[in-house]
């Protein structure tokens, strides 16, 4: 016969073996439970006041500096080209390594890597290559 620290015998041969058992756990549950009830104290014996639960912070997280879009910037040929839009122009174009084209014609759009220009005396659309611009006139 086994004596448990819990005031009660504990026989493991008795035909009650299982609710001799359930007792006994049922005492270390209401130990855990008493225990869990000091936890909280600092050894002074003073109790602690319940903490409050932290907010967390809702500030916004700083926000990313946008990325300028290539153009934005004063030193961008597409930011110059832009205060030319509806001028007429001459633009020559470098293809290959030595073969210069030009063509000529209204200012219609700039975008981040093509021009719109209209031919004069027509109403064809001429879309080109920005990065194969070398110079552009501008007539006033």
């Amino acid at each position: 016969m086994f004596q448990n620290k819990f005031s009660r015998s504990f026989n493991p041969m008795s035909p009650n073996m299982y609710a001799d058992y359930m007792d006994m756990a049922d005492n270390k549950q209401a130990k855990r439970m008493a225990m869990s009830k000091y936890a909280n104290q600092p050894p002074s014996g003073r109790p602690v006041p319940p903490q409050r639960p932290t907010v967390p912070d809702r500030t916004t997280p700083p926000q990313p500096e946008p990325i300028p879009l290539p153009g934005a910037d004063k030193g961008y040929l597409q930011n110059v080209l832009n205060r030319y839009i509806g001028e007429q122009v001459r633009v020559e174009f470098l293809i290959g390594t030595s073969i210069i084209v030009d063509k000529a014609g209204t200012l219609l759009e700039v975008g981040i890597n093509y021009i719109i220009l209209q031919p004069p005396e027509t109403d064809d659309l001429l879309i080109c290559d920005l990065y194969s611009i070398k110079f552009v006139t501008v007539f006033r």
